[in-house]
């Protein structure tokens, strides 16, 4: 909601590198960095999340950076949904 991070599972803890308590709260470029070198990349998760997700998409291989700015290859799939009046945006990640 309003691109702010309201769950990290310990999942993506250990797959971004970042602790629970210190990524909730933030705004979503937290964790999907604008790279220049990216901008074009029509794989990388983060300019899905940059364009503003309005949409459900299916389980698709992608990638995603991690702190260290790896590329860490991942199925996603993205659920927009409603709910009590709030938009929300869930993202199911899982690694190749």
């Amino acid at each position: 909601e309003n691109d702010i991070i309201s769950f990290f599972n310990p999942a993506a803890e250990q797959m971004w590198g970042y602790k629970k308590e210190i990524s909730i709260g933030k705004k979503s470029v937290y964790l999907f960095p604008m790279q220049d070198n990216l901008k074009e990349e029509k794989s990388y998760l983060g300019n899905i999340v940059h364009a503003g997700i309005n949409k459900n998409y299916d389980e698709k291989q992608m990638f995603m950076l991690d702190k260290e700015m790896n590329k860490i290859e991942v199925f996603a799939k993205i659920s927009h949904f409603s709910l009590n009046n709030n938009i929300y945006i869930a993202i199911f990640l899982k690694t190749v």
